[in-house]
C-alpha cells in the first residue's frame, strides 16, 4: 500500500482516532419515552407477539400516559428503529423518543421541568415523522446526523456538503504535523469531541496538574515610577475581592496575570470564588443528581445499570482517590485548577453542548405553552 494513499493514512491514524471503550459503552445506553395502550384496569396491553402496544403519538399527551423505559440498547436493526431492554423486549423508536442515558441525567439537572410527557410533546408536536430531533433546537454538529442511515462523517464543519472531501484533505496533508492533524480531527473542525461521553469530569487531570504559583509580593510604600502599579492594584484587597465575586471566571484568570500584587491578593481566595462562580454561572461542570428514577412498567430484571447516582458516585470516588472526601470537597478541591482543566476537556465541551440543548428544550416548551 503506497504511503501517499488515503487508505494508508487512515490506518496510520487509526489508533489515535479511536474512541475509548467508555465512550462506546455510553453511546449504547438509552432511555426510551413511549405512550402505551392500556386496558380498562390501567394495565399495559400486549399484542399477540407479546410486545406492548404503543399508542400513536399525538401533539400533546398528558403525564399519565407516557412511560420511561430504562436500560434500552440498540437491537439487531437500530437503523429501522429496533431497540431492546434488558429482558429482550423490543421497542420501535418510530412511536417513541429515545435519549442517551448520559444526556438524560443532564436534562434532568438542567431542565427539571421538561418531564417525559413534555419532551414527547415537543418531539411529536410538529413533524410526526421526526427521526429523533426536536424542530427548532440547535444540536450543534450532532444536528447533521439525524438521518435514518447515519453518515457519521457529517459531524465535521460543512459536513452536510463535502464530508469525505474534508476528511480526505485533513488526513492526507503531509505538510502538517501529526499532532496538528489530530487536534483538528478531535478539537477543531472535525468535531469528534461530540461523541466523547459527557460525564467524565477532569478530576485526574486536576489532581495531576501543577498548582498555580503564588509569587510572593512585598508591600512597598514607596512609589515606583519605573513600574507603576496598575490602577486596579491600588484598590484595597477587600474591594478587589468584591469585584472578583462579580467577574466571569475567565476574567479572574486574566486579572491574576496583571501583576504580582493583584495575584497575591486574589490567589488565596481563588478556589472559593471559582466554586461560587461555577455553581451560579457554569453548573454543567458539576455532577447531575442523585436522582430517584421511577420503576419501569414491566421490569423483570433489576435495574443494575441505571440508578440515577452515576455522576455523583463517580465524582466522589475520583476525588476520594486523590485524598479529598465529599465532606471536605467544597474547601479542599482546587477549584481554580479544576475549572482550567474543564476548558481543555472534550467531555466537558460535550457536556456544555448537551446542557445548552436542554435549556433550549425548556425555552421551547415554555414558548409553546407546555410549561
Amino acid at each position: 500500500m503506497p504511503p501517499e494513499s488515503f487508505t494508508y493514512r487512515l490506518q496510520y491514524f487509526s489508533q489515535d482516532l479511536r474512541y475509548s471503550q467508555e465512550d462506546v459503552e455510553s453511546s449504547c445506553r438509552f432511555v426510551l419515552f413511549c405512550s402505551f395502550e392500556t386496558l380498562e384496569d390501567g394495565s399495559i396491553e400486549f399484542n399477540d407477539l407479546g410486545k406492548p402496544e404503543l399508542a400513536d403519538p399525538t401533539e400533546y399527551t398528558d403525564s399519565t400516559t407516557i412511560t420511561e423505559v430504562f436500560n434500552v440498547c440498540p437491537g439487531e436493526y437500530p437503523e429501522y428503529g429496533d431497540y431492546r431492554d434488558l429482558d429482550g423486549r423490543s421497542f420501535s423508536t418510530y412511536e417513541s423518543v429515545i435519549v442517551a442515558y448520559t444526556s438524560y441525567l443532564i436534562l434532568k439537572q438542567a431542565a427539571p421541568e421538561v418531564k417525559p410527557h413534555i419532551l414527547y410533546a415537543l418531539a411529536f408536536g410538529g413533524d410526526r415523522y421526526t427521526t429523533g430531533e426536536v424542530a427548532g433546537i440547535d444540536y450543534g454538529p450532532v444536528g447533521r446526523i439525524f438521518e435514518q442511515y447515519v453518515e457519521w462523517t457529517n459531524i465535521c464543519e460543512g459536513g452536510s456538503k463535502y464530508p469525505i472531501k474534508f476528511w480526505h484533505q485533513l488526513l492526507s496533508n503531509k505538510e502538517r504535523a501529526d499532532e496538528d492533524i489530530l487536534y483538528d480531527a478531535w478539537r477543531g473542525p472535525g468535531n469528534m469531541w461530540v461523541f466523547v461521553r459527557p460525564d467524565r469530569f477532569p478530576i485526574k487531570e486536576t489532581l495531576a496538574a501543577k498548582p498555580i504559583p503564588s509569587f510572593p509580593y512585598l508591600i512597598n510604600t514607596e512609589p515606583n515610577l519605573q513600574y507603576p502599579i496598575p490602577s486596579l492594584g491600588s484598590l484595597p484587597p477587600d474591594m478587589l475581592l468584591e469585584i472578583c465575586e462579580l467577574l466571569p471566571i475567565r476574567s479572574i484568570y486574566a486579572l491574576i496575570t496583571t501583576c504580582k500584587k493583584i495575584r497575591s491578593v486574589i490567589l488565596p481566595h481563588a478556589n472559593a470564588i471559582v466554586r461560587r462562580r461555577i455553581t451560579e454561572d457554569e453548573p454543567w461542570y458539576l455532577p447531575a443528581g442523585p436522582f430517584g428514577l421511577p420503576a419501569g412498567p414491566f421490569e423483570q430484571s433489576p435495574r443494575l445499570k441505571m440508578h440515577g447516582r452515576e455522576e455523583t458516585e463517580w465524582w466522589a470516588a475520583q476525588w476520594a482517590a486523590g485524598g479529598i472526601s465529599q465532606e471536605d470537597a467544597d474547601t479542599e478541591i482546587p477549584w481554580f485548577v479544576y475549572r482550567k482543566e474543564c476548558s481543555e476537556s472534550m467531555s466537558m465541551w460535550n457536556r456544555k453542548r448537551i446542557w445548552g440543548t436542554s435549556k433550549q428544550l425548556d425555552a421551547l416548551a415554555r414558548a409553546r405553552g407546555l410549561l
